[in-house]
């Protein structure tokens, strides 16, 4: 693993870790599924889906899209570990939540 999967794995954690602690949302599942697999392999399996995770919507509701795998992907300093399709699918899913996706 290269510093900047490393680096996105250990944000995927951040994820679970700002959900449970600043939203009280508990995503054991998608923790565990980070630690056995690996950050980038989570969110390629995500992002290759044809449909959205619960999770994006749950964090809709909480007023929460900032983290999200999708967000978390967008990132300027990760966009390089994903093709054009799936950061597609990050944007379109993001902005049918009316989330501003920063788009250079």
């Amino acid at each position: 693993m290269d510093n900047l999967e490393a680096n996105f794995h250990e944000e995927m954690l951040s994820l679970y870790e700002k959900a449970k602690n600043e939203c009280n949302y508990h995503a054991d599942r998608f923790h565990q599924e980070v630690k056995e697999m690996g950050g980038l392999a989570v969110a390629r399996e995500r992002l290759s889906s044809p449909h959205p995770r619960n999770a994006l919507f749950k964090l809709h509701k909480l007023n929460r899209l900032d983290i999200c795998v999708e967000a978390l992907a967008l990132r300027r300093q990760f966009r390089g570990l994903f093709t054009e399709a799936e950061l597609d699918v990050a944007r379109k899913r993001l902005r049918s939540l009316d989330y501003e996706v920063e788009d250079n």
